[in-house]
């Protein structure tokens, strides 16, 4: 009777861990798996701040900018996220496509990203924070920033064959 209790007490803490391991991050994936995870995240930072550099330049083609707009949206996870107004002063929150707006309606503006380090890992995403000096008309500024990004398994088709895949996608800039 005690091995066939202790038997289903194991059977249900056994259960308890798959579900729990099911949830978080931290739980799904090993700390180097994670950390590369961490470290495609600060290149797709950089790269929606290249972005952001190439459709300020007025030498851009508008087919280029238009890929580059698109390349943009594919970066985030909602395309109507909201983000700090790193145009003007950071002092204001609006959508990426207004910001994709008014960044192009801003001649040559230039970006470089500090030093970029993720913390407070949830469930399904984590905090990153980062500098950014912008250069606009001659005037320099640098904000402190913070932007989630989020890892999420998406189903991908490949030719006949469809395969879950872990992707990081950018989230909200504060």
């Amino acid at each position: 009777m005690v091995i066939l209790l202790s038997a289903g007490l194991f059977a249900k803490a056994q259960q308890a861990n798959t579900v729990k391991n099911v949830k978080g991050l931290k739980a799904n994936f090993s700390a180097p798996v994670l950390a590369a995870y961490q470290e495609s995240a600060k290149t797709k930072i950089e790269d929606f701040y290249q972005y952001l550099q190439l459709l300020s330049d007025v030498s851009v083609s508008k087919e280029l900018k238009n890929e580059v707009r698109l390349n943009i949206l594919f970066l985030f996870k909602n395309k109507e996220v909201l983000m700090k107004d790193i145009a003007s002063n950071g002092k204001n929150s609006l959508p990426l496509s207004l910001l994709i707006s008014q960044i192009e309606n801003t001649p040559s503006l230039k970006f470089e990203v500090g030093e970029i380090s993720s913390q407070q890992i949830e469930p399904d995403s984590w905090q990153t924070t980062y500098t950014v000096k912008v250069l606009n008309d001659g005037k320099k500024s640098e904000l402190n920033l913070s932007q989630r990004v989020y890892l999420t398994k998406d189903s991908k088709t490949f030719g006949g064959n469809s395969k879950e895949v872990w992707q990081t996608f950018l989230g909200e800039i504060e």
